[in-house]
């Protein structure tokens, strides 16, 4: 499959206008991550454990996915758009946070050394990556998928206080509240008893447009964190789950356990 580097650079009257985007634009500095994710041989992480691969996959297709969704935002910042932005980094921010969450809890999971706790992040890991909400458009076996919304508040509890509140602010753009509708394409004339429609204001839209950078920000950010904590803890969650089915009695007859390729 080919790779694309997104192009994550606002244009210079964007630049202008909104002083912080930097924090997006520095985010296409991560071809090393990129490049690294490229392939993941199942053999090489664990001929045994499933559960590793699965995080591994979610995490680089979450990176890929917000990335998509960075570059697409720009191109509509830089048109000057105002809904499509907080659209993809509503998508961005949901789909850092589907992956960040599987991560934290396998990092709980490591951190506990608790082989127990294995079996619902094997749930967790397969709804994230097989999971539909739709029962029309969901085949008979396959997860419903995780709420994002009560992911959101999870994180909101354990790692990231106002996320919620940020993710909230794209709603209101995103449904057809105010801001998204007759606070966007209309304006009340008191003194003629009048109203028009149409767009905003440029420099306007670039006034709100600030709302919706932070959340794509925190999105890139939190992708690369996960994508950095994997390369350097897979390696123990491989571990313990392969104690896992071992102590359980499934090991394959025939191969060492513990493997030494875990350490190498």
């Amino acid at each position: 499959m080919k790779r694309v580097s997104p192009s994550l650079c606002f244009s210079a009257k964007i630049r202008a206008g909104i002083t912080d985007t930097t924090a997006v634009e520095g985010m296409d500095k991560i071809e090393s991550l990129y490049a690294r994710g490229s392939r993941i041989s199942v053999a090489e992480v664990s001929p045994v454990a499933k559960l590793p691969v699965k995080i591994a996959v979610l995490s680089h297709v979450a990176l890929r996915r917000t990335l998509e969704l960075a570059a697409s935002f720009v191109r509509e910042v830089n048109a000057v758009a105002l809904l499509a932005p907080f659209l993809l980094s509503r998508a961005a921010l949901e789909t850092a946070c589907l992956a960040f969450h599987i991560w934290k809890e396998a990092e709980e999971c490591i951190k506990a050394d608790d082989t127990s706790a294995l079996s619902l992040l094997h749930e967790q890991a397969d709804k994230a990556l097989l999971g539909a909400k739709s029962t029309k458009y969901r085949f008979e076996l396959l997860p419903q998928s995780i709420n994002v919304l009560t992911i959101v508040q999870h994180i909101e509890k354990r790692n990231i206080p106002g996320i919620t509140e940020l993710y909230e602010g794209l709603a209101e753009f995103c449904h057809p509240n105010f801001a998204g509708m007759a606070g966007a394409f209309h304006e009340i004339h008191e003194d003629r008893y009048e109203t028009t429609f149409g767009e905003l204001a440029e420099q306007e839209i670039i006034d709100r447009l600030r709302i919706a950078l932070g959340p794509m920000a925190l999105a890139l950010m939190m992708v690369v964190e996960v994508i950095k904590a994997l390369h350097v803890s897979l390696p123990a969650l491989v571990r313990l789950c392969e104690r896992e089915i071992f102590e359980g009695g499934t090991w394959p007859k025939g191969l060492p356990y513990p493997r030494r390729e875990i350490d190498q």
